[in-house]
């Protein structure tokens, strides 16, 4: 093997690992905030609660970094088909395994709340956010595919990052900002307002591969001094934030996300060795994403019933999920007619 095709099977494995890690940071989070509200693990530890909201500021940025990082020019009818297959056919699927439970458990035959269900589920998209923003900046991304000055895509980063940042402030899109829709429609009818915050990343990502960024990094002077700025700017915002002079949710992100994302990416660059595992959790990690919810409220519940939960019994609860998730994609992945509805086809 060329020491050109081993250097881009490394950076894909990194990416690989990357992408997995985000998931699995995802995947921790939600069972951690989960045992906070349902089991009061945690809830009034302020340590605790910091590093939740760490995690919150890295796993679902890195994961939309990695995805702009990845989109590249290519066919645009089979581009959009393909995307439908991955995204939006899981996404009716999942969301109606959870939709038809709640309306005959949560509300019984009103006509009206079922209506208001299926807004906030298929309309929102709230059950699972995630598939409608990422699906809102794929279709929009031919856009940027074709824009090849560099210096506009940056100025176009720089207005959204400058907007989100201001809107972190003004609660635009937050309850009492005239864009408000109300609590079904909270992020705008199909995550449009996801799609506008998370879209940040996105855009980052994808100006990172446009400026040949892997290449940049292969200057150790560059590589080593990028992390040691990382490390310092991501320790001044976790220390910020703890201190409670962080409260711009947005601007807490960005602080957080780029510096630890890069020093992620640092790690894992120096891996020299193929680490399987993550690879599946990897490839999975879309239905991980929709299977993650179902997996977590049946496994909490039952251990729940046999001990009293706490902070390292979840954080084990949350490996567990993404284990017995991965399994579950990679037997879907198996029979044709179902790895369809897992978007796997």
């Amino acid at each position: 093997m060329s020491a050109i095709s081993m250097e881009k099977r490394k950076q894909s494995n990194t990416i690989n690992y990357l992408r997995a890690i985000a998931i699995i940071l995802v995947m921790i989070m939600h069972s951690m905030t989960f045992g906070q509200s349902h089991f009061n693990v945690g809830k009034d530890n302020h340590a605790y609660n910091t590093f939740l909201a760490v995690l919150d500021s890295v796993h679902v940025p890195l994961f939309f970094m990695i995805s702009g990082y990845l989109c590249h020019q290519q066919n645009v009818p089979k581009y959009y088909k393909k995307k439908f297959f991955q995204l939006l056919i899981p996404f009716f699927v999942f969301t109606t395994l959870k939709f038809i439970p709640n309306i005959f458990i949560d509300h019984l035959y009103d006509f009206k709340s079922i209506a208001k269900e299926f807004v906030n589920a298929y309309v929102g998209g709230n059950y699972y956010w995630f598939s409608y923003c990422l699906f809102v900046l794929f279709l929009i991304a031919p856009l940027l595919w074709k824009l090849k000055n560099k210096l506009v895509l940056v100025g176009i980063f720089s207005l959204l990052l400058a907007f989100n940042i201001a809107n972190g402030f003004w609660g635009l899109f937050a309850d009492g900002g005239f864009l408000y829709l109300g609590d079904v429609l909270r992020n705008g009818p199909f995550q449009i307002y996801a799609a506008i915050s998370f879209g940040t990343w996105f855009l980052f990502g994808y100006i990172l591969k446009q400026v040949n960024a892997e290449k940049l990094l292969g200057k150790q002077w560059i590589k080593h001094g990028a992390l040691v700025l990382s490390l310092a700017v991501g320790t001044v915002a976790i220390t910020l934030f703890a201190k409670g002079m962080l409260e711009n949710v947005f601007l807490r992100k960005v602080m957080i996300s780029l510096p630890l994302s890069y020093v992620l990416l640092y790690l894992f660059s120096l891996v020299r060795f193929k680490i399987a595992p993550l690879n599946y959790v990897s490839k999975y990690s879309y239905q991980l994403f929709l299977l993650d919810s179902l997996i977590k409220l049946a496994l909490l519940n039952l251990v729940s019933m046999l001990l009293p939960l706490n902070i390292p019994i979840i954080a084990v609860l949350a490996l567990a999920n993404v284990a017995i998730s991965t399994l579950i994609s990679y037997l879907a992945h198996k029979i044709p007619f179902v790895k369809v509805l897992f978007g796997l086809s």
